[in-house]
């Protein structure tokens, strides 16, 4: 087992080996050892129970819609099961899977999906289960599909479904009660520890940090006819490898699972930081290098000021420095004056040379119509009469030329008898528009540079004109206290200066190293930890692909190799010479493999005692497709040799329309239905 000083010594040793040379062994025992993971480390031993969990009783009862006599009828369902291979034969729509829904319900406290019409029907669900030896009954109370009550009862079924009903242990007063004290009770049940598990969040600034937990763990324990895109979980789990792998490991009974998820906590929340932090200060960056201008403009004119006054050349002690200021102001005034000037004369020319283009280009435009269409054509839109304001309908010039006539003066239009002085001419027009538009560009360039120049000068009039204005204030004052004025502005400008530099992304360069460190520290810990993790366990997971490979086999899996997991539990499936990941199989291949999967996992509890498995699986019309009636057969002789040996230990619920099922399951635990019965 590794312990907290291994695990400093692995990451250090790793990363100091590549980016992060100088890296002290003292910063990553701070790191890690700061996520409290000490405690986990060397110690981390999760009970096991011995026992499992079996269904003993499902009762359902309410008011079923009955088309031809439209109206609703009472109805009542119960059944009693019992260990080993409990099974339900019946044509499709018949209820079988709602009363399996029903168990899932009352075993996870989350509402599975029923068809919309089924779920109004039931008013009442009881479930009677035996858990580490005693026996409670899970009750919900429904309306409309919703549950309204219900409580975990420790009195049979017969007592809960009676019409005066004991006070429950556990009462539920609404779906989210239901789901938290389900999941409470039968985790520590059966041994399921919470695990803290980090969910990232799109735009927010942090993570969510959340518990995974039985109602989460149980989904491995339902496979239903629809549910092979993940070897393990059904597919609508976000997140699903993440989960998959500490849940997995979970039913497994691997070590080190507590600190791997305080770990990775620590990792996903030194990730956000990191990534928050460089997000902001790259945003504040061109805002603060504006502030340190502004302020380091206005520290140059106080420190000038201050100079003047030491020097004996400021307006208090020199009056010729007043004239001084006057005369730059007035050298900085004309130089306004000349540049609006040409500014002006700039813009009326860039204007003019507009003018210009927009008429060559009409020109253009009108020769290139006389050569196409043999006829003169002005090129001009008149979209209004000059004289009368109405206005003129424009029509394509295809429609004119074939027309013949003018669409604004109605006269005809002048045919062109030959088209080589219009070429002539169209090409001169265009060497002329070229000089226009480079005429206009040189004086767009020089307009933007008189713009640029006018600024500079404005900037640099603006301290003689704040002066010049302020000298009654200054001669008002005196020169002391000019002094202390201007003292006490420059202190405040720096302090103000030092402050912004401190926040500037040069300044903050150190500060989100040490964020970004924190994140490499963390990520390389958590590495290594799951690959120790692996390690570790790799005899336990050795034996249960073993085993999955063998079933896979048996069930129909072509040329098949060798199925196994990598450190993230990513199933890989070596076939034909090629390996693939287990999401890219096809459908038939996938539901094998997952069957395979659960069967070993199970087989594995119950033959090795390796794990936790609740020895509970409940199978919802498995290979109803894509699925061969002899691997059907494959599969349920599996099943069956499960049963032959622990049958008294385990129990598996399997719901099928096939008939093969009724020679592998014992009639006493059969419910066989007639073509056209339904279970209620």
């Amino acid at each position: 087992m590794i312990t907290l000083n291994d695990l400093v010594t692995q990451t250090h040793k790793k990363l100091t080996e590549g980016n992060f040379k100088f890296l002290l062994r003292e910063q990553v025992q701070e790191i890690v050892g700061s996520t409290d993971i000490a405690k986990w480390l060397g110690s981390e031993s999760l009970s096991i129970p011995m026992s499992g969990l079996m269904v003993l009783k499902i009762a359902m009862r309410g008011h079923k819609w009955i088309s031809h006599d439209s109206s609703y009828k009472e109805f009542e369902y119960q059944r009693t099961l019992g260990p080993g291979i409990n099974g339900w034969i019946a044509d499709n729509s018949t209820g079988k899977s709602t009363i399996l829904k029903a168990i899932q319900w009352a075993l996870t406290g989350t509402k599975p999906v029923f068809k919309s019409d089924v779920q109004k029907w039931i008013e009442e669900i009881a479930v009677e289960i035996r858990v580490s030896g005693e026996q409670y009954t899970i009750y919900y109370q429904l309306a409309d599909g919703k549950l309204t009550g219900g409580g975990i009862f420790k009195e049979p079924l017969e007592s809960v479904w009676a019409e005066i009903k004991p006070l429950p242990e556990t009462p539920f007063l609404n779906p989210n009660a239901a789901k938290q004290r389900v999941a409470e009770f039968l985790g520590e049940k059966l041994g399921f520890t919470p695990l803290e598990r980090a969910i990232w969040q799109k735009y927010a600034i942090d993570i969510k940090v959340t518990t995974l937990s039985w109602d989460s763990y149980a989904l491995a324990l339902f496979i239903n006819d629809d549910d092979y895109r993940d070897y393990f979980f059904p597919p609508l789990q976000k997140d699903r490898s993440n989960l998959r792998q500490r849940a997995l490991g979970i039913y497994l009974g691997l070590d080190l699972l507590k600190a791997l998820s305080t770990l990775e906590v620590a990792r996903d929340h030194a990730r956000t930081d990191y990534n928050f932090e460089s997000k902001r200060i790259n945003t504040d960056e061109q805002g603060l290098q504006n502030e340190i201008e502004h302020f380091s403009n206005e520290l140059s004119r106080v420190e000038e000021r201050l100079h003047h006054i030491e020097s004996g050349s400021s307006a208090l002690i020199d009056v010729t420095y007043v004239s001084e200021i006057g005369k730059k102001i007035s050298e900085y005034t004309k130089q306004i004056v000349d540049l609006n000037k040409r500014k002006v004369e700039l813009s009326a020319e860039e204007q003019q040379i507009n003018t210009n283009i927009a008429n060559t280009e009409r020109a253009c435009q009108a020769l290139q119509e006389a050569i196409s269409f043999k006829v003169f054509l002005s090129g001009l839109e008149v979209e209004k009469c000059p004289h009368c304001e109405n206005s003129i309908p424009s029509i394509p010039v295809q429609e004119e030329v074939q027309q013949g006539q003018c669409h604004v003066c109605k006269n005809q239009l002048q045919s062109v008898t030959a088209v080589e002085s219009h070429q002539s001419m169209l090409e001169s027009q265009k060497r002329v528009l070229e000089q226009l538009k480079k005429d206009r560009n040189n004086t767009t360039r020089e307009l933007r540079k008189i713009e640029t120049m006018l600024e500079e000068v404005r900037k640099e009039i603006e301290p003689y004109k704040a002066e010049f204005e302020d000298l009654a204030r200054q001669q008002k004052v005196g020169l002391t206290e000019e002094m202390c004025i201007l003292l006490n502005k420059q202190g405040y400008l720096r302090g103000q200066l030092e402050q912004l530099q401190s926040r500037t992304k040069a300044a903050k360069a150190t500060y989100l190293q040490d964020k970004k460190l924190k994140f490499e520290i963390l990520k390389t810990s958590m590495g290594i930890l799951q690959s120790v993790l692996t390690q570790e366990n790799q005899n336990v997971l050795a034996l249960l692909m073993e085993q999955v490979t063998s079933m896979a086999q048996a069930f129909g899996v072509r040329n098949l190799s060798k199925v196994e997991l990598d450190d993230s539990f990513t199933m890989l499936v070596t076939q034909s010479q090629g390996t693939a990941r287990f999401e890219e199989m096809n459908f038939g291949e996938r539901l094998r493999l997952k069957l395979a999967f659960h069967l070993a996992l199970l087989n594995l509890r119950i033959h090795q005692d390796i794990g936790r498995h609740p020895k509970f699986l409940l199978m919802d019309a498995p290979g109803s497709a894509e699925m061969s009636d002899e691997d059907f057969v494959a599969i349920l002789k599996q099943i069956a040799d499960i049963q032959k040996a622990f049958g008294d230990q385990v129990q598996i619920l399997l719901a099928t329309t096939r008939p093969e099922f009724r020679d592998y399951c014992n009639p006493e635990n059969l419910e066989l239905l007639s073509f056209g019965e339904t279970c209620f």
